[in-house]
């Protein structure tokens, strides 16, 4: 079985939910730009609403940047800080 690496966040600060849709926006190849009705395809049990929320959250604590308030896209300056699993 190949080994895998995932690059996640090392922040206590942030929320289970905010440090999953992170970890699967920056471990997804398709696209750089994910939108929240997207993401909500990967998280069939959560709501667009809790989506939306970790949106916010991970926008505020920097680790997002967000265009015109739909499009998201991870800060690349972020990765360095965060650690390979």
């Amino acid at each position: 079985m190949p080994k895998f690496n995932l690059i996640t966040p090392d922040d206590n600060k942030i929320s289970l939910e905010a440090k999953g849709v992170l970890s699967t926006m920056l471990n997804l190849p398709e696209s750089d730009y994910h939108t929240a009705e997207e993401l909500c395809q990967f998280f069939e049990s959560d709501s667009l609403q809790t989506i939306r929320k970790a949106l916010r959250e991970l926008t505020d604590a920097g680790y997002l940047l967000c265009m015109n308030n739909k499009t998201y896209a991870v800060n690349k300056l972020r990765i360095a800080g965060m650690k390979v699993i």
